[in-house]
């Protein structure tokens, strides 16, 4: 099992925190990468948790700049785990059956289903399931039948629950893969947080028209 930990980075420098001095974690196992997630999960966003580890004497001021990461070690190289540090609104894409839900609300975005396919298109394990999204893709784009076609989005659902469930459980015992989960719910929560960014920036942009 890989240890993971909880660093500030700087450049290539990494210093772990020892997050379990603080007095309600001390029991936890730290290196434990569902520990790191429920730590730091606590926190609305990384000013509330820097202000926390600067309480405990577990980061510096002059170190209050440096990144976060969570890192661990893949055939001897240090990796660092994508989409950065996992904050309270992110937890909400941490529900497998929330997963299911959020991914079949858009099926009908095919910008989106687009970066789902891109995202693991080196999946193994995800080959079929993603070639099964590709060519529905094609074919709404072609067709633009899928509101008067319920076969079809009955075949997507089921693709889409297949997915989740290859990807994040595994197949010989059904206990949950969690590092997969944390990764398939950072890239939910941070294209959510994009398209809320983008959807602002549009609205902004409109009304600096209007007031012209």
């Amino acid at each position: 099992m890989s240890k993971y930990k909880l660093v500030l980075q700087k450049k290539d420098d990494y210093q772990e925190i020892f997050w379990n001095k603080i007095p309600i974690y001390k029991e936890m196992d730290i290196n434990k990468l569902e520990n790191i997630i429920n730590f730091t999960g606590f926190f609305i966003e990384e000013v509330d948790l820097k202000n926390t580890l600067l309480k405990y004497n577990l980061i510096q001021d002059s170190q209050y700049k440096d990144s976060l990461a969570i890192i661990y070690r893949y055939n001897k190289k240090i990796k660092k785990l994508h989409y950065g540090i996992t904050y309270h609104e992110d937890l909400t894409f941490f529900d497998p059956n929330y997963i299911k839900y959020y991914l079949k609300s858009k099926i009908n975005d095919y910008e989106f289903l687009t970066k789902l396919c891109n995202h693991y298109r080196n999946s193994y394990i995800q080959g079929n399931n993603i070639m099964l999204i590709r060519n529905y893709i094609n074919y709404m784009c072609l067709e633009q039948k899928g509101d008067n076609n319920p076969k079809l989005i009955d075949s997507v659902n089921k693709t889409i629950d297949n997915f989740v469930n290859m990807e994040i459980y595994n197949y010989a015992n059904n206990k949950l893969k969690y590092k997969n989960l944390r990764d398939l719910a950072m890239f939910l929560s941070y294209n959510y947080k994009k398209e809320l960014e983008n959807n602002l920036k549009g609205k902004i942009k409109q009304k600096k028209k209007k007031n012209k």
